[in-house]
């Protein structure tokens, strides 16, 4: 007990040191004068480029990427706040602007103390070759150390780590470089300092780690920092049992998260007292805001943040790069001499693997609105995975007889079963609207209501919208979907809350019989001023989902101008093997384990019977 308080005591010392280290590299940073030719290069460098565009079109980039599951994607806006950040001219003192960021006070900015000495010497352009070639140096070194020391297939899961980063994205983008650095740095450490790395310094090991991830990143993919250095720590660490292996997963994760964290709340605390102003209460409210705890975000809404991250790995050829790995896998366990094996080190995989998880079920809020850079999050989770299969395959002298590959193969089938049964589990959001188009505006007065036809595509629709207008500060907006005249639900909106927009969204969760007809009827209650609803213009851009309006019995020359949301599995083919292929890998890494659980009840229950 008095080792782990002593522990704890140093821990909280390194991180002590590490805030005021942190403010006195920034505030000497700073101090460095501004080579204006290069700030202004740089920055007129990445203003021709956009916001948002794609590593592979950066001539013409669109804003429209921001949205979208490319995996190139970069962050223009993000890399322009810390080149602003990097070059800023500083009049009064230093320390002061070290702490302040101008906004962005809550983070640590640590990347101008390497950015600022560099853009004193080349722009922006030169620091993308060097970061081009810095990147490919460090994966080779990895590469090879990892063929030497545990063979070839070992060196192909890290370069596969790699591809699924996106090297074009990461040589390009300032922001996605500084969480590389920091895990290809400590899993080189690991691997050429192996038995420096021991279990005792490990814990403070992932301490700096944290500290460091804290002090340069702002919030992109930092899980990665902790996760691919322990992979590689324990890949090259042998003999222990299993109960180790976990031990090592948890005090390491442990550590790194108090030394990001502590780090984190370090800089509150110190640029609270320094810019006299509650950073704290900020920082907090960012915190309860990015994990999604200030809104209303249920527990579907979060595993959405884990499918929309996912979806970036649809890109073909990150399809195809899973789609062989799981082809080798298979081939190698009904392969004469070799077969798949449960390892010690499996539970130790498989948390790590399940940490990706959490990470975007607690940061449902970030993740969801920055899956463009945080979908890099699940490559700890596959390259986990990768590495406890690749352990899994070893040599069989005898070979696999006939039956056991029998055997194998039904298990590969049943496999295949589960992982298409969870790929039709999966549910996308398809829209439909007619908006955007002239409209013609029809007054909803008091004791009429409007009429129509709603023949829904999909069973369930979770959100409604329709354009609305109106100066009335008091009353209200029905809106019913009724059947055969009986209502089967219904919105009500308050006139006084109707938007500047004039289009108004509704979250629903409306459950439909396939080919049947509904009615989407509404009238006002209570107003004191005119109600209009808008309709399209002679059935400009048609719903399919809508039929004819009528208000009082007569006909209108158009269509409700409205959108609505379905909530449906994927309707395109690839996606849906896409994800089979994803089910089918985890399954795999999982069915190790539930065997080694079957087996054991198994001779437990054997073993009793024996004895009776």
């Amino acid at each position: 007990m008095k080792t782990a308080w002593k522990r704890l005591g140093i821990m909280l010392g390194m991180i002590v040191v590490g805030v005021f280290l942190g403010a006195l590299l920034i505030t000497l940073a700073y101090c460095i004068p501004v080579n204006q030719k290069n700030a202004q290069s740089s920055m007129t460098s990445l203003n021709n480029e956009d916001w948002y565009p794609s590593a592979t079109q950066l001539s013409s980039s669109l804003d429209t990427y921001f949205h979208s599951y490319l995996p190139g994607v970069l962050d223009g806006g993000t890399d322009g706040l810390m080149l602003d950040r990097a070059t800023k001219e500083i009049q009064g003192n230093p320390l002061y602007e070290a702490m302040d960021m101008e906004g962005y006070t809550y983070y640590w900015h640590g990347y101008v103390v390497i950015l600022r000495i560099l853009l004193f010497f080349i722009d922006y352009e030169q620091f993308r070759f060097l970061n081009c070639a810095l990147q490919l140096l460090m994966v080779f070194l990895l590469a090879h150390f990892l063929w030497e020391k545990k063979g070839q297939r070992y060196a192909m899961v890290m370069l596969s780590a790699y591809i699924l980063l996106m090297p074009m994205a990461m040589s390009l983008s300032l922001q996605f470089s500084w969480v590389f650095y920091i895990t290809m740095i400590a899993s080189l450490l690991i691997c050429y300092c192996n038995s420096w790395c021991s279990e005792q310094r490990i814990p403070y090991i992932f301490l700096g780690i944290g500290i460091l991830t804290s002090f340069i990143d702002l919030l992109t993919y930092p899980l990665y920092t902790w996760a691919f250095p322990l992979l590689i720590f324990l890949l090259l660490k042998n003999g222990e049992k299993a109960g180790q292996y976990v031990k090592t997963v948890i005090s390491s994760g442990f550590s790194w998260i108090l030394g990001y964290a502590g780090m984190w709340f370090g800089k509150w605390v110190l640029a609270g007292w320094v810019v006299k102003r509650n950073v704290m209460q900020e920082a907090w409210e960012e915190v309860l805001f990015r994990s999604g705890s200030t809104e209303t975000m249920n527990i579907f809404t979060r595993l959405s943040a884990l499918y929309q991250n996912w979806k970036h790995y649809e890109y073909p050829l990150y399809m195809a790069l899973l789609f062989l790995w799981l082809l080798w896998f298979i081939y190698k366990s009904l392969k004469k001499g070799t077969q798949m094996q449960r390892n010690e080190k499996n539970d130790a995989y498989l948390l790590i693997t399940a940490s990706a998880f959490v990470w975007y079920f607690v940061l449902a809020n970030h993740t969801l609105g920055h899956h463009f850079f945080t979908y890099r999050i699940w490559g700890i989770a596959i390259s986990s995975v990768l590495f406890l299969l690749c352990e899994s395959i070893v040599p069989q002298e005898e070979g696999v007889s006939k039956r056991s590959r029998l055997c194998l193969v039904i298990q590969w089938g049943i496999l295949l079963i589960l992982s298409v049964g969870m790929t039709l589990t999966a549910r996308e959001d398809i829209d439909v609207l007619n908006g955007g188009v002239e409209y013609q505006e029809v007054e909803l007065e008091e004791g009429s209501q409007v009429e129509e036809e709603f023949i829904p595509t999909y069973p369930t629709v979770k959100q409604f919208s329709m354009g609305i207008r109106t100066d009335s500060k008091i009353g209200h907006c029905i809106i019913e979907v009724q059947n055969d005249g009986k209502t089967l639900y219904e919105l009500e909106l308050e006139l006084a809350q109707v938007s500047d927009s004039c289009y108004e969204t509704f979250p629903v969760n409306w459950k439909f019989k396939k080919g049947k007809n509904y009615e989407i009827v509404i009238y006002a209650e209570g107003n004191e001023t005119p109600v209009y609803l808008r309709f399209t213009k002679d059935n400009v851009n048609p719903m399919m989902e809508l039929g004819t309006a009528e208000i009082n019995g007569e006909i209108i020359s158009g269509q409700l101008t409205s959108g609505v949301v379905y909530s449906y599995r994927p309707l395109s083919k690839r996606t849906l093997i896409f994800l089979t292929i994803s089910w089918l890998g985890l399954f795999a890494a999982l069915s190790l384990e539930v065997k080694q659980i079957v087996m054991r009840v198994f001779y437990r229950l054997k073993g009793k019977s024996g004895s009776v």
